[in-house]
C-alpha cells in the first residue's frame, strides 16, 4: 500500500496536549483529528465549499497522526499486543525486557521486516534503541535523540484580586533534521494541491498550544518534504492497525472480533477556540473517545470510521460546528 509521507520541520518549540489537564507534560505526537480539524479551519477561508459541504473535505482523504522522523528514518507506533523482541545478547535478557517495555515507536523499515513474519519475534540490538528508550531505529548507526524537553515556569494573574498563580509549561525542541511527519492518502490531485497550500499557511500559524507567542511554527517544502512510502499490506493475521485516531461506525463494531483485538482508547476534550464571541470561548466542546494509534483489530472487513460534530448544546447562532475526524489510514497485517 503506497501513501505519501509529509514532513513538518519545526522552527520553534511545541506543546501538544497529552490528554491531561496539566501543562507540565507534552506529547511528542500530534493526533490526526487535531491536524485534520486545523487544516479544515484554515482551509474554509479559501475554499468555502468545504464549510458548505464538510463531506467534500472529511471523506475525500485520509491521514495518519503526526509521528517523529529522524533524517530519512520514519517511525510508526508499536502495535498493541502483537510485537515481541529478541535480542542478540541473551545474557542481558532481563535488562532488555525492561528496556523494551518503554518502546513506543519503531522504524518503518523494521515494521516492514516484521510484517513478513508477524508471529515471530523481531530481532533487534539494544544499541538500536534511542537514549530515552522510546524509539527503535533500523540499525545502530543513526541512533540519537530526536527531541529535548524544557519546562518553563509561568504565572497567571487574577486581575480582580491581584494574585498570581505559578504553573509550568513543558515544551518540546526537535533536534536538527528531525521533526514530525504524517501519512496522506488522497486520490484527488486537485484536493491534494489545496491541502499542500493550506499546510504551508498552517505552518505560519502554528499547531499545538501557545501559538500566539510563536510556538508550533513549521516549514513545509513540497519539493523535498514529500515522498512515497510503502506500508505493509499483507493479510497474514487478518488484522487492521490504525495509524491515526479511529472512531468506528456502529456497524463496523459488529464486524470486529473485539476479544481477539488489542486496543486502547483516549478521551478527546477541550474548549471551543474560534467562536465569534469572546464569551463563548469558555465553552467546552462535547467529549468523545477514540481508539488510539497502534490499536489492532481482528476483522476481515474494510474499516472506514466517521467524523462527528462536537458542538455543545447551546442556543446561539454564532456557534459554529466543531468537527472531529476518526477516519485514519489503516495498515493491514
Amino acid at each position: 500500500m503506497q501513501v505519501e509521507a509529509i514532513k513538518l520541520r519545526f522552527k520553534t518549540p511545541v506543546h501538544f496536549g497529552s490528554g491531561k489537564d496539566e501543562m507540565n507534560s507534552t506529547s511528542f505526537m500530534y493526533h490526526s483529528d487535531s491536524l485534520k480539524s486545523a487544516l479544515f479551519s484554515v482551509g474554509i477561508v479559501y475554499y468555502p465549499e468545504w464549510k458548505e459541504s464538510p463531506d467534500t473535505f472529511f471523506n475525500s482523504f485520509r491521514i495518519s497522526s503526526c509521528f517523529p522522523f529522524c533524517s530519512e528514518e520514519l517511525f510508526l507506533p508499536r502495535p498493541f499486543g502483537l510485537m515481541k523482541f529478541t535480542y542478540g545478547d541473551s545474557e542481558k535478557d532481563d535488562k532488555n525486557r525492561k528496556i523494551s517495555k518503554k518502546v513506543s515507536f519503531l522504524s518503518l523499515e523494521l515494521i516492514r521486516k516484521w510484517s513478513k513474519n508477524p508471529e515471530e519475534e523481531l530481532p533487534i540490538e539494544a544499541s538500536y534503541i534511542s537514549p530515552d528508550g522510546a524509539f527503535v531505529f533500523a540499525n545502530g548507526e543513526n541512533v540519537r535523540a530526536i527531541y529535548q524537553n524544557e519546562v518553563q515556569q509561568r504565572v497567571t494573574i487574577d486581575m480582580q484580586n491581584m494574585e498570581s498563580t505559578p504553573f509550568y509549561l513543558d515544551r518540546l525542541y526537535f533536534e536538527k533534521d528531525t521533526g514530525l511527519y504524517f501519512l496522506l492518502e488522497c486520490q484527488d490531485e486537485e484536493l491534494r494541491k489545496k491541502l499542500f497550500t493550506i499546510l504551508r499557511l498552517l505552518g505560519e500559524m502554528g499547531i499545538g498550544t501557545d501559538r500566539t507567542v510563536g510556538n508550533g511554527l513549521f516549514s513545509f517544502d513540497e519539493s523535498k518534504d514529500v515522498k512515497m512510502v510503502e506500508l505493509p499490506k499483507r493479510n497474514v493475521l487478518n488484522k487492521k492497525i490504525n495509524l491515526g485516531l479511529y472512531l468506528p461506525q456502529r456497524e463496523e463494531m459488529q464486524k470486529i472480533q473485539i476479544n481477539r483485538s488489542f486496543w486502547n482508547i483516549t478521551k478527546r476534550s477541550g474548549y471551543i477556540a474560534a467562536a465569534s464571541k469572546l464569551s463563548m470561548r469558555s465553552l467546552r466542546r462535547n467529549n468523545i473517545f477514540f481508539f488510539t494509534e497502534g490499536s489492532v483489530f481482528d476483522t476481515d472487513s474494510t474499516l472506514q470510521g466517521r467524523y462527528v460534530d462536537l458542538k455543545p448544546a447551546w442556543d446561539a447562532d454564532e456557534l459554529h460546528p466543531v468537527w472531529r475526524d476518526g477516519q485514519p489510514i489503516f495498515m493491514r497485517l
